[in-house]
C-alpha cells in the first residue's frame, strides 16, 4: 500500500492524504481507500477545473519579523527588525522599522525585546508615528500584547519610549533578540 501527500505551501502544509491500495481482480470495493485509477481520475477533474490547492486560513492577515543579533536603540526610536518570517496582508521591508497592514480591521499586536543590560523597560506599539500602546517592566526582557483598530496601510512601529540606560541595547548572538507578531484576527 502507497501513500501518496499532496503539499499546499513552502511550508509543507499536508493539504491531502491519500491511501494507494491495489485492488485484485474479482475483489468487491467496499469503499476505503482510493486506486490509482481513482486518484488519476479525480484529479484530472481537478485538473479541467483549474482549481489549485490553497492554504486555508481563518485570518486574513498574519505576519512575523524578527531581529537576529545586536542593535541600540536610542530613546525615541524604533527597533529595526532583520528578517521576515511568513507575511500575508503585512508588508516589511528587511532592515526596517515600519510594519504595514494592507486591510484595515482589529489586529493583535504582540511583541518581545530581549536587552543585554537595561532595566527598566519602557517600549510602545506606535501607529503612525503616534503611541497606542504603551508598556514597561523590570528586568531584560518584555513581552507584550495588544488588540487595536487599525485602517488599511497603517503603519506599525516598536519604539523605546524610555528605556535605561539609554541606548537599549539588544542581546548580542545568533538568536532573535526582538520580534513583532500581527494577526488580524476579525473577519
Amino acid at each position: 500500500m502507497d501513500i501518496m501527500d499532496f503539499y499546499g505551501d513552502h511550508f509543507d502544509t499536508e493539504l491531502v492524504r491519500y491511501r494507494l491500495k491495489k485492488r485484485r481482480s474479482g475483489h468487491k470495493r467496499n469503499g476505503g481507500s482510493a486506486t490509482t485509477a481513482d486518484l488519476s481520475k479525480a484529479l484530472a477533474v481537478t485538473d479541467n477545473l483549474n482549481l489549485e490547492p490553497k492554504l486555508i486560513s481563518s485570518l486574513d492577515a498574519w505576519g512575523y519579523v524578527f531581529h537576529v543579533n545586536t542593535q541600540q536603540i536610542a530613546i525615541g526610536a524604533p527597533i529595526n527588525f532583520s528578517n521576515n518570517g511568513p507575511l500575508t496582508g503585512i508588508v516589511h521591508q528587511p532592515g526596517g522599522s515600519n510594519i504595514e497592514v494592507t486591510a484595515g480591521g482589529i489586529y493583535n499586536i504582540t511583541f518581545g525585546v530581549y536587552t543585554a543590560q537595561n532595566n527598566p523597560q519602557d517600549w510602545a506599539v506606535v501607529i503612525n508615528g503616534q503611541v497606542r500602546s504603551r508598556f514597561n517592566s523590570a528586568g531584560q526582557t518584555i513581552n507584550a500584547s495588544t488588540l487595536l483598530s487599525l485602517n488599511a496601510n497603517d503603519g506599525i512601529t516598536i519604539r523605546n519610549v524610555n528605556t535605561l540606560p539609554s541606548p537599549a541595547t539588544l542581546r548580542s548572538g545568533p538568536f532573535t533578540t526582538a520580534y513583532v507578531l500581527v494577526l488580524k484576527v476579525d473577519g
